[in-house]
């Protein structure tokens, strides 16, 4: 059970996953995103004023995240995962 635990609040609030922009579950859920978003484009910003060469087509910009999960399932899933581990949170 400790297992479980552990795992579910890697995955929810530390694991940056690729298909939300490297972004975790939990910023998404709690509507972080777009703080988060800004504050990474200023440091690309940064970045790219000081070393504009390290850039060779465009100026940096942060990963997008979706706007839709490519899959209602996949989406379900992660909102059962979701409501599994704060209940689970809940009763521990």
């Amino acid at each position: 059970m400790l297992f479980r635990r552990d795992f579910f609040r890697w995955y929810n609030q530390e694991h940056r996953h690729s298909g939300l922009g490297l972004l975790t579950p939990a910023m998404v859920h709690y509507n972080q995103t777009a703080l988060i978003l800004e504050q990474r484009q200023a440091v690309l910003d940064a970045a790219y004023r000081v070393h504009p060469e390290r850039f060779v087509r465009q100026a940096p910009r942060p990963l997008s995240v979706p706007t839709r999960s490519g899959s209602t399932n996949r989406s379900t899933q992660m909102k059962m995962l979701t409501k599994f581990h704060d209940h689970w949170s809940q009763t521990r």
